[in-house]
């Protein structure tokens, strides 16, 4: 999300405001803490947290004064199925800072789904894509058997997912891409909690498959709809319709092993469809209620957050830089009280999706080396 102000908001503007431990105590209950900089440049990421819940991301960049929307934020993953709901967050940082929405940069819409039948499996529609998706128009593919009727209509597939065009941050996008993959096997992966009692909340069986077909545009295709705005987003039904639209005829695939002549004898072949969407309706969703995680006093939850964070991090990839963030940023920040560093980041090792190897449990083991040296 883009957004702008009357007067710059950047590092010295957020440096006026009371620094409370390592955060700047902002008014309506905002904070915000440094998560990174690149002081050189003007660039700087902070953390925001409103009412003790870790909000979002917000990047502020001063280079161009002249350019009031120099400002990005990202929502938190969790505020988006938990109430009270990102917008009730996002007025909150609006009356806070006096940032508003100029435009969203990246929206993705999501269409969670499960047959009511309990002896039908929502994955269904993966082995059906499969099936089509072999025999589809490729350099490596001989047996040429199906055709998608949108074209050039580029799809992939990977580790279980299925791509219709090209992810929408690439320089070649049309701004569009569409993902499906079976939500509930990513929900037990990287254990999304949240994400399953919002399917509970919603009707959906938590116990058995769900699959999803997400929707993701960026201001290249978004920017032709000018009714586009953060309140437009509340409504159901426009939602409904911008999905709907996005998706088009990307479920439509011409079978070239069935064809017959028209009257004017034009080749016409039959259309194999996969998925419709005209069951869709304005049912209100339910927002489960978000549960704080937090310990300790309110200037502990940012260094609680940093800290897994940094910690996954380091885990996920051998970087020199991690391990000296860490270890620069336990070492300046105290501990949460009746906490310590040292076993809060075996905690988050331990919890690591898919548990680490040997090698990635190595960094960690020299990390806390360092500490009890």
């Amino acid at each position: 999300m883009n957004l702008e102000s009357s007067q710059l908001f950047d590092y010295q503007a957020i440096n006026k405001f009371p620094l409370l431990g390592n955060a700047y105590s902002l008014p309506c209950g905002v904070s915000l803490r440094i998560n990174s900089k690149l002081a050189t440049n003007y660039l700087y990421q902070w953390d925001v947290w409103i009412e003790e819940v870790h909000v979002g991301l917000l990047a502020t960049d001063c280079r161009l004064p002249q350019t009031k929307a120099r400002q990005r934020f990202w929502f938190e993953n969790e505020v988006l199925y938990t109430d009270p709901g990102w917008f009730h967050y996002l007025s909150i940082l609006s009356a806070a800072t006096g940032l508003r929405c100029q435009s969203i940069g990246i929206l993705e819409i999501a269409l969670d789904m499960q047959p009511k039948e309990p002896s039908s499996d929502a994955r269904e529609l993966l082995i059906e894509l499969d099936d089509v998706y072999k025999y589809l128009p490729r350099k490596s593919n001989t047996d040429e058997r199906f055709r998608p009727t949108q074209g050039k209509l580029q799809i992939t597939h990977d580790q279980g997912t299925f791509y219709f065009g090209r992810s929408v941050t690439s320089a070649n996008s049309s701004g569009k891409q569409i993902a499906v993959y079976c939500k509930s096997d990513e929900i037990e992966h990287r254990r999304k909690g949240y994400i399953a009692d919002f399917h509970q909340a919603n009707g959906l069986d938590s116990q058995r498959a769900i699959l999803r077909v997400e929707v993701r545009l960026s201001s290249k295709y978004l920017g032709s709809i000018p009714s586009l705005t953060e309140h437009a987003l509340l409504d159901a039904g426009f939602l409904e319709a911008l999905f709907v639209g996005a998706v088009g005829q990307a479920f439509m695939f011409r079978d070239l092993s069935s064809s017959m002549r028209d009257g004017n004898r034009n080749l016409k072949y039959t259309i194999k469809e996969l998925a419709t969407f005209d069951f869709l309706n304005q049912t209100p969703l339910i927002l489960p209620r978000l549960v704080s995680t937090s310990q300790g006093g309110d200037n502990d939850r940012p260094n609680i957050s940093t800290v897994k964070r940094l910690t996954h991090e380091l885990i996920n990839r051998n970087a020199p830089e991690t391990q000296a963030e860490l270890l620069r940023f336990v070492k300046t920040n105290p501990a949460p009280k009746g906490h310590d560093w040292a076993k809060k980041i075996q905690q988050y090792a331990r919890n690591y999706p898919g548990a680490p190897s040997p090698e990635q449990m190595a960094r960690v083991k020299n990390i806390l080396r360092c500490l009890s040296g």
